[in-house]
């Protein structure tokens, strides 16, 4: 707090106007629903969160005062963030499962420094996920770095500074220290009692012997009486028990531990499985479904170029239902279609073939005829074959009739 105030009183000095230093742990706050990583977004971030963020545009004027002061804070981890430098050369957004999701904050300065900090230490359910990458944590606080496994300190994980909760949270830490401090106190009061009555008189005990001796043979003495009691009651006990009943417990409770310790090997078997379930779920949101999803783009653009849009919802769609309706399998559908589609270009090939002598054929002996035999379309043929039955073959027909005729009345007057 007095580096901030030495730092914006210097800064505002220099640059005649009010500049904002803020502490990265006071503008920060865990997300709804991530209560429970808060130890272990405060124990790695550890010192870190305590570094102060400034505005980009002063950070050298900032900088340059922080060296000339830095000799008032000895020892002491502070840092001044360069976010601006930080913007010009990091662009890596977050991951999902990664550490800066349990983080939330409304300061655009605060947001870009964690996800940079945070955004590649990934969230596991599990120790056992740990080494599946590069920087992981647990939320008990099992940290992996650096191909080392290693536990953060309980200290760093429960001394909360992260957002407004955390003045709380350090209350009530420190309420039940001052508790246990209280009944430890109340405890020893007697003892010092009485030997408050002999301060002024001749010492026979040196004060280690006080302290120690005489305070662990009174808890041996009290303990001794507390085991006497307790002996006491279970030797009654056992003389109104049913040892026959007891041995029944004894069975059901061997019984229930064994079942206890299926349940463990379960649970230990699932969290295991959901890891790998989870990691599956991990590599085909991030590899598997961005291919699939190019391959099936580059499949419909070639579709749109092989078929037109009408031919597709009218013909080919339906018909594609309906066969895999019937065959169950889309490769099943995609061999037969395969199969046909060869016979198909083949049958193909040979009536073109067949289409192409028949042209070839056709001027020949109808010379001079221009038709183009290597034509795509049947256009001209077809033409050609329009005018003869509709024009041609008609007269042709007419003349046929009357050469009849005409035989028959000479073959009458003959």
């Amino acid at each position: 707090l007095s580096l901030r105030q030495r730092l914006s009183e210097e800064v505002a000095k220099k640059t005649k106007r009010p500049v904002n230093i803020s502490i990265l742990a006071d503008v920060l706050e865990i997300a709804d629903g991530q209560n429970s990583w808060r130890g272990a977004v405060e124990g790695y971030l550890n010192t870190q969160k305590f570094y102060l963020l400034i505005d980009p545009a002063v950070y050298e004027l900032a900088l340059g005062i922080f060296n000339r002061i830095k000799a008032e804070y000895p020892q002491q981890p502070f840092g001044l963030v360069d976010v601006g430098k930080l913007r010009e050369r990091e662009h890596n957004e977050p991951w999902g499962d990664s550490l800066a999701k349990k983080i939330v904050t409304d300061n655009p300065l605060a947001r870009d420094y964690i996800d940079y900090l945070l955004g590649r230490v990934v969230c596991c359910a599990h120790v056992s996920q740990l080494r599946k990458y590069r920087t992981s944590i647990t939320e008990e606080g099992m940290l992996y770095q650096g191909y080392v496994a290693r536990p953060i300190r309980k200290a760093l994980m429960d001394d909360a500074f992260i957002g407004r909760a955390a003045i709380s949270i350090r209350a009530a830490r420190l309420e039940n220290e001052l508790k246990s401090l209280s009944e430890n106190l109340h405890a020893l009061s007697p003892l010092y009692a009485e030997i408050d009555k002999s301060k002024n008189r001749e010492f026979l005990f040196s004060l280690r012997f006080v302290s120690d001796e005489i305070a662990q043979r009174q808890s041996d003495y009290l303990r001794g009486l507390e085991i006497l009691r307790e002996l006491d009651k279970v030797e009654d006990e056992l003389s109104h028990l049913d040892l026959f009943w007891l041995d029944s417990k004894r069975d059901e409770i061997k019984a229930l531990e064994n079942e206890l310790t299926h349940l463990r090997e379960l649970e230990t078997g699932y969290a295991n499985e959901i890891a790998v379930l989870k990691d599956r779920i991990r590599r085909i949101e991030r590899e598997d479904l961005p291919d699939l999803y190019r391959d099936m783009n580059e499949k419909t653009d070639h579709i749109s170029e092989q078929f037109t849009d009408p031919f597709v919802q009218a013909t080919g769609i339906p018909r594609y239902q309906a066969e895999l309706k019937r065959l169950k399998k889309a490769s099943v559908v995609a061999k037969n279609f395969g199969d046909r589609l060869v016979q198909t270009e083949n049958e193909q090939r040979t009536a073109r073939e067949s289409l192409l002598r028949a042209r070839s054929a056709y001027v020949q002996a109808y010379q001079p005829c221009s038709f183009a035999v290597d034509a795509p379309l049947n256009d001209e043929f077809a033409g050609e074959l329009s005018v003869l039955e509709e024009s041609e073959l008609p007269k042709y027909r007419e003349k046929i009739k009357e050469a009849r005729e005409s035989a028959l009345e000479q073959f009458q007057n003959d």
